[in-house]
């Protein structure tokens, strides 16, 4: 495989010799020479502020313009890219984002990473809280305290390991890299699996593909939700400090509420519940979805090239 660390010798030669660059970041828009052509694909619809839409009101205009062309899922998602960035909008193309394809092709592939046979528990539950501090002396919102990992006010983690295991649901964890190394000791038996960015690194697997073998998501205010709008599946959020983050952070769509349709929990006990209930968001679900995505099949990549051959 043609891959290579960007931080290494090789890595730089092939980054400032390439003609056509795609990122998903914001790392190497400072770097690009006028003979480059760069594609924005970002890596999030935002929910929460971000640049220039933020509090604190930060500029991207020079970076913003070393990139050529954008892509967003529909005409919402196009306005806030554009305001987010202070970025042309007519530079950016409705197609979908090529990340969500994989979601749609059923290829199942979260057992083949878990190791495990089909059918083992009657639910399969991830949970994927966006990151709240560690880089860049980042800070939004409460932290994780002790082994709270849900920030609830009050929460006993071997009750809820004997839950998941009385209810045969397989629990599985997706923190920041920064997170998971200091929460990896609780996990505890097989009801609980950390999914670690090494492990996903070491099978060249991307979290979106094992999406589709998820039952259901639980989140707070990760971008993630909007992505698993497609699978139409159970959505579950746990907002334990939204007064706090919208203070700190804000967000880009209001109310919250109707933005995340799935059950509102904030204690251990309503997330368990929640986790037993019949799913009752699904017209709330199609509601959003239909707003976000424009496109809601898997060619998200042949839209995309079709967007930028004209460059080739």
């Amino acid at each position: 495989d043609n891959i290579f660390y960007l931080k290494s010798f090789r890595g730089v030669y092939e980054y400032v010799t390439s003609k056509y660059i795609f990122t998903s970041s914001s790392s190497l828009w400072q770097i690009k020479s006028p003979f480059q052509i760069q594609f924005g694909l970002w890596h999030g619809i935002p929910l929460k502020t971000i640049l220039c839409m933020g509090e604190s009101g930060i500029k991207a205009t020079r970076q913003a313009g070393n990139i050529n062309m954008r892509f967003a899922t529909s005409n919402l998602t196009k306005a806030l890219l554009s305001a987010s960035f202070d970025y042309n909008a007519m530079k950016i193309k409705i197609t979908g984002q090529p990340r969500t394809d994989c979601l749609l092709k059923d290829e199942k592939k979260l057992n083949e990473f878990l190791d495990i046979k089909n059918n083992r528990y009657k639910k399969v539950v991830l949970y994927m809280p966006t990151y709240r501090s560690g880089y860049r002396d980042k800070k939004d919102g409460k932290t994780i305290s002790g082994d709270n990992i849900f920030r609830f006010n009050t929460y006993h983690h071997e009750k809820f390991i004997n839950f998941l295991k009385e209810n045969d649901i397989l629990f599985l964890m997706k923190l920041h890299p920064y997170e998971e190394k200091v929460y990896k000791d609780l996990v505890k038996g097989d009801n609980l699996f950390m999914v670690s960015h090494n492990d996903l690194l070491k099978k060249k697997l991307d979290i979106h593909e094992l999406l589709d073998g998820v039952d259901a998501l639980i989140t707070d205010y990760s971008s993630i939700y909007f992505d698993y709008l497609l699978l139409d599946k159970q959505i579950i959020f746990a907002p334990t400090d939204k007064d706090i983050y919208e203070r700190e952070r804000g967000f880009n769509l209001q109310p919250y509420d109707f933005w995340t349709p799935g059950a509102k929990v904030y204690s251990q006990e309503a997330l368990e519940e929640a986790l037993l209930c019949e799913d009752m968001y699904i017209q709330e679900r199609k509601a959003v979805r239909d707003i976000i995505h424009t496109y809601q099949d898997n060619n998200s990549c042949e839209r995309v090239y079709s967007a930028v051959k004209q460059y080739f």
